[in-house]
């Protein structure tokens, strides 16, 4: 038995059905992409809090090893040195000084 050649209307059917695949393939990927955008969001959210809560919790810790350092120091820096000659009568910790353009 020989097959018979394909109508017209039976190829423009096919490319309908081939559509109807695509578009439906099409939702359900873009459905997945958007829940996948959203998961990213919300980690990339978490990660920042994450960073900024490490980075606040570091800007702890160095200051207060700042201030430490400087309690250990403070108490002979005058002494330093004005044993090494230098004429040094007075030792400010933690001052801030702006100029007229208000910069440090």
């Amino acid at each position: 038995m020989e097959k018979q050649p394909w109508t017209y209307e039976q190829i423009l059917d096919l490319f309908a059905e081939t559509d109807k695949k695509f578009e439906a393939s099409n939702k359900e990927l873009n459905r997945k992409f958007e829940a996948s955008n959203k998961a990213m969001d919300k980690k990339f959210d978490e990660l920042r809090k994450f960073i900024k809560n490490v980075s606040r919790q570091v800007g702890e810790i160095t200051d207060t090893l700042g201030r430490f350092a400087e309690e250990q120091i403070s108490p002979r820096v005058l002494e330093f040195f004005q044993e090494r000659g230098i004429d040094l009568r007075e030792v400010y910790q933690r001052v801030v000084v702006k100029d007229e353009h208000q910069q440090f």
